[in-house]
């Protein structure tokens, strides 16, 4: 019997009637536990032992759904724009891997020192691949990498990375079915998203029922005093036996207004208040006593910040709110949303 397997690869079975042994191995099309693509996700290259197949991220990289070899790796730092300097990045090499080749810029007749000089100089230059003479500069994500024991395939990768004095954290781990769950980072942008979604509700609730109280009792003290009650009145000045009268001998309190006045004036707007927080680096505020990642929070905050601008055309699609999730793709900084609103 002549099949393709779960892990990729065609083999010949065969039976022995005469026994019950099962079915044995005849032949497979290669012994190379890397050979068929995919295996591993982005950023990640497939290491094989003893032809069995495993999955390793590149430096300063880390999986996205630890277990899940398809779910690739992100870096475990934060990127910054070619306009920021303020930040120092260094080189670090991985030897003899194989990668797709999604090249944005070749170097021909250079060196290897000079292919890695390259690339760190260059701002859009994430990945260079350096081989027989020639650098091939490329962005993330890498796909379908793999190591390899071939002579004719002895290159060098150069990652970009932020420079630290912490030690490596790549490891191996085993490819296996991942079974299926959902990102911890979907859910929590998801419950973000609506705690914002039903914190406006509220707010608009609650100044909506203030409103028709306060008009309720305009009605009562006018009919109390014989005034009669139009829907725009200018404001009048009103002697203290009316004013006694209307708020039932000062027990009643008229003229605050419908805002919490227990809050600061800039929280009273929810979005203003966590976009200046995420200016002023005060992401803290908006979890109190939470125990969150730092990194993981203020990626979550600008990705909100750009679902609920006001202008449809900016707001991300759910596929690119996806990558940003996952570190796939780089978040730029969002515009503050009262921007738009003093245009208009």
């Amino acid at each position: 019997m002549l099949k393709i397997d779960r892990d990729g690869f065609l083999r010949l079975y065969s039976h022995d009637l005469s026994n019950s042994s099962g079915w044995s191995i005849l032949w497979n099309n290669t012994n190379d536990g890397c050979a068929p693509r995919g295996l591993c996700g982005f950023n990640m290259f497939c290491v094989s032992s003893n032809q069995k197949p495993g999955c390793r991220c590149l430096p300063r990289f880390a999986e996205v759904n630890q277990g899940n070899r398809t779910s690739g790796c992100e870096r475990n730092f934060t990127a910054e724009s070619c306009k920021n300097k303020g930040r120092n990045y260094t080189i670090r090499e991985e030897d003899n891997t194989i990668w797709e080749d999604a090249t944005y810029s070749v170097l021909s007749q250079t060196s290897r020192e000079d292919c890695s000089l390259a690339c760190l100089d260059d701002c859009n230059c994430e990945v260079a691949i350096f081989k027989d003479g020639e650098c091939k500069k490329q962005r993330l994500p890498l796909r379908y990498g793999k190591r390899s024991s071939k002579s004719e395939d002895s290159n060098v990768v150069f990652i970009k990375v932020e420079e630290t004095t912490e030690s490596s954290t790549d490891r191996i781990f085993p490819t296996r079915e991942g079974k299926k769950e959902i990102s911890t980072n979907i859910i929590i942008i998801i419950i973000s998203c609506l705690f914002v979604f039903s914190l406006i509700v509220v707010v608009a609730i609650f100044g909506m029922v203030n409103h028709r109280y306060r008009v309720l009792l305009y009605r009562r003290n006018s009919h109390n005093g014989n005034i009669e009650f139009m829907e725009d009145v200018a404001p009048r000045s009103c002697s203290y036996a009316e004013l006694e009268r209307m708020t039932d001998g000062f027990k009643e309190e008229i003229g605050r207004g419908s805002s919490d006045q227990s809050l600061p004036e800039e929280q009273v707007i929810l979005e203003e208040w966590v976009y200046q927080c995420f200016v002023n680096g005060e992401l803290g505020q908006l979890v109190c006593d939470e125990e969150v990642e730092p990194k993981q929070l203020e990626r979550i905050i600008k990705v909100a910040l750009w679902c609920i601008l006001d202008e449809p055309s900016l707001r991300p699609s759910m596929k690119k709110v996806l990558l940003m999730l996952e570190g796939t793709v780089d978040i730029p900084t969002p515009p503050n949303p009262t921007s738009f609103i003093s245009t208009i």
